[in-house]
């Protein structure tokens, strides 16, 4: 496997291990041939991309933006902003600015890195936002820049109120309500200013002529097509008042750009389950002119840079398991068994019970579990194989029948550690294709062992969902 440029793959478990510390919980960390990271509220998984050329800065950025998501972000927020039609890059702006300023303030080292990573980040035009004009951006996307750390983004006075309440969003709630109320004040914004252009281009003509005259001053023959275009654009909304097109071939515009979007939608396979994975606003409805565009590039040049070469990479925590608790020493077994048998009328139990702890260990426990092998987990592979061993599982649980009719338990009149070897290997029956009806003393001891306490409880060590097969 090919190591990514700049990053070396010991770099992945120590950035694993340092996500797991800072965010405080065991998290899962993966690292994936994905467009972006993500966090995963419910499954409780970071996701961090594998790029063809990713700093030590920028993969730290990462790493504590998604521990800000896993500490911070409300597992419904994407839901709750669906419900309200709150646009996605809006709310992932929003709470990126909220959780990056509170794993600042947390992890007071990290404001550096959050520096380094995005004038990295800038300089190879992420954004978008390379020659042009800042000015000019949506109020959104001068937030999204303004708090990626870039100098000198212009406000009036009005944008500077919702500068600082983005600044001072304390809470999922806070973030989702100033979504919503900064969306409605951006198309409304929007919807005056386009109001006063259309105003006084009524009221002034140009040239001082009226605008239905031709240069001779006679009446326009195109009178009634211009009055009837000037009703449609007072009455239409923002997109048909500005071009005047008309509507097949304004529905004829959306209707590719839709395509379009949906092409490249499924390309970069953009809109994926998880908090701060990035989407398209564009399919939640036409073009309005407010979308987060910023943000939306960053989705995008992400997936540019991806590096298909490498593999899927996986760090887990294995709980540690104290054996002791688990596996019995045999001297342990063998002296508490002489002391539950000595100087007992039937001592020779004892024996009766170690012979069939070994008939289990060296019949049961192999022979079931070559039928669990060729049978249950490699169907079809080997037809001797399968015949072979379920003929021996067969003949074993007839052996089995036998000794149950004639004993309450395997050993004979005493429950003993041969039935708790024998009894899980026979709770797998359905593993193994046995019909366990056709073994009636069997069935009658496999019932009285699972009404057991200690064998309920047994069960679920380790953590077991499935509960006991009945027969």
């Amino acid at each position: 496997m090919r190591k990514s440029q700049n990053i070396k793959l010991d770099t992945f478990k120590d950035k694993s291990t340092l996500v797991k510390l800072l965010a405080e919980e065991d998290l899962q960390v993966t690292y994936k041939n994905v467009p972006t990271a993500h966090f995963d509220v419910k499954a409780r998984e970071v996701v961090l991309p594998i790029w063809k050329d990713k700093s030590e800065a920028v993969m730290d950025m990462m790493s504590l933006h998604e521990v800000g998501h896993a500490l911070w972000t409300d597992m419904d927020l994407i839901e709750r902003g669906q419900k309200k039609e709150v646009k996605h890059s809006f709310l992932n702006v929003l709470e990126d600015v909220r959780i990056e300023k509170m794993i600042q303030d947390k992890y007071l080292g990290s404001k550096k890195i959050f520096n380094t990573a995005y004038k990295e980040l800038l300089s190879k035009d992420f954004f978008g936002i390379k020659d042009k004009d800042i000015s000019k951006l949506n109020l959104i996307d001068r937030i999204n820049m303004h708090y990626k750390h870039v100098p000198n983004v212009p406000f009036d006075n009005d944008e500077l109120e919702w500068v600082e309440k983005a600044n001072q969003t304390k809470t999922c709630d806070d973030v989702l309500n100033l979504a919503i109320e900064l969306q409605e004040w951006m198309k409304q914004n929007q919807k005056d200013k386009t109001d006063e252009m259309f105003n006084l281009d009524i009221e002034m003509p140009q040239n001082g002529k009226d605008e239905n005259q031709d240069s001779n001053g006679e009446q326009n023959s195109t009178d009634d097509k211009s009055e009837d275009d000037s009703e449609n654009s007072s009455s239409g909304d923002n997109d048909t008042q500005s071009n005047g097109d008309t509507e097949d071939d304004s529905e004829k515009e959306t209707s590719s750009k839709s395509s379009d979007d949906k092409e490249s939608e499924e390309k970069e396979n953009v809109n994926t389950v998880g908090y701060g994975k990035g989407t398209d606003d564009s399919k939640d409805s036409d073009f309005d002119g407010i979308e987060a565009v910023t943000d939306t590039n960053y989705q995008k040049r992400q997936y540019e840079s991806v590096d298909k070469d490498m593999k899927d990479i996986n760090y887990l925590n294995i709980p540690k398991v104290n054996l002791k608790e688990i596996i019995v020493d045999y001297k342990q077994v063998n002296k508490e068994l002489s002391e539950f048998y000595y100087n007992k009328s039937n001592s020779d139990e004892y024996y009766r019970t170690i012979e069939w702890l070994m008939w289990q260990m060296g019949g049961v426990g192999p022979m079931f579990g070559q039928v669990h092998h060729f049978v249950k987990y490699n169907k079809g592979k080997s037809a001797y194989a399968e015949e072979r061993y379920s003929k021996e599982a067969r003949r074993l649980y007839g052996v089995m029948d036998k000794r149950l009719g004639q004993h309450q338990y395997i050993s004979g009149k005493e429950y003993s550690i041969a039935d708790i070897s024998i009894w899980p290997w026979t709770a797998r029956f359905d593993w193994q294709e046995i019909d366990l009806s056709e073994y009636k003393n069997v069935t009658r001891w496999y019932k009285e062992m699972a009404d057991r306490p200690a064998v309920q409880k047994g069960w679920l060590v380790p953590q077991n969902d499935q509960l006991i097969p009945s027969p």
